[in-house]
């Protein structure tokens, strides 16, 4: 990996520690999100509308509680089968260029993106969450601005990561497969 290689192929090459974070990050969320539970009042809203006001409360269970993150964290870990059935349908390299090493790097940038993906999610899902928590404490009527602010940024971030990931498949694709290995690293 060069100093010069755009951002996103150096965070591709550190591919597994995004996975490692993601791992963390949903386990963390669930262990707080257990812990809050002995917390919460005996209803907890189920709905919003977009102005950030409950529509439907719900008696509190720990099911109904611990819905965003499970939903969450089966996301996170339905998101590397893709990459891997993906990679088995496009055999022989239909799709992946037929140069191993670039193909190797456009595979690794695919699973970075996904990571990131999953990483933008559990951002927005968790601020729902913790916008839930406000609510049904009675800190707040309605879901704080914040919280809907940081749940639709992330999920426009994840499209607007589309863009360098096509970059980069060019970049890597120009590179040559010297080239690739040494940006992304022999794998």
């Amino acid at each position: 990996m060069t100093e010069k290689s755009p951002w996103f192929i150096r965070l591709a090459a550190r591919q597994e520690w995004l996975a490692y974070g993601n791992v963390a990050l949903g386990v963390i969320w669930l262990g707080v999100a257990v812990q809050a539970f002995r917390y919460l009042p005996e209803r907890i809203p189920m709905h919003f509308v977009p102005e950030g006001s409950p529509t439907r409360w719900e008696p509190a269970s720990i099911w109904r509680w611990l819905i965003l993150p499970l939903v969450g964290v089966a996301i996170a870990l339905f998101l590397p089968t893709i990459e891997r059935v993906h990679l088995a349908i496009n055999r022989p390299y239909r799709i992946l260029p037929p140069d191993p090493g670039i193909a190797a790097a456009l595979t690794r940038l695919r699973r970075a993106y996904l990571d990131l993906c999953v990483t933008h999610l559990f951002v927005a899902l968790g601020s729902l969450h913790a916008g839930m928590w406000v609510v049904a404490t009675g800190e707040r009527a309605t879901l704080p601005p914040v919280v809907l602010g940081v749940a639709f940024g992330a999920m426009l971030s994840v499209l607007a990561l589309i863009v360098p990931l096509h970059r980069a498949g060019a970049y890597l694709r120009g590179a040559g497969a010297h080239r690739a290995d040494a940006v992304l690293g022999a794998t």
